[in-house]
């Protein structure tokens, strides 16, 4: 079981910041998938993969998401948040 304590407050980052930094990287995204070699690509894959490996995967990804600096999401009562004052993104205009 992953569990994490959260013990940081998240940033106040605006909206208009995150969507800058999305389309930044979605921009950068062509550009790095082609600098990334084969010999690359065996480095970073694992000859084996089983429940460690993922349970390793899972929690580096899990506080690379969750991290402020990120701004991610907003931690709000042990949760994290779309925003100060709504739990989930339901669609419509973005904050």
């Amino acid at each position: 079981m992953i569990s994490k304590r959260f013990e940081t407050k998240a940033s106040p980052i605006g909206n208009q910041a995150i969507n800058a930094r999305i389309e930044t990287a979605a921009a950068q995204g062509p550009q790095l998938r082609s600098e990334i070699t084969a010999e690359d690509r065996a480095r970073w894959t694992p000859a084996e993969i089983g429940p460690e490996k993922v349970t390793a995967w899972a929690n580096e990804s899990f506080d690379i998401a969750t991290s402020p600096s990120v701004g991610y999401s907003v931690q709000k009562d042990g949760a994290c948040w779309y925003s100060a004052d709504q739990r989930e993104y339901h669609g419509g205009d973005k904050l």
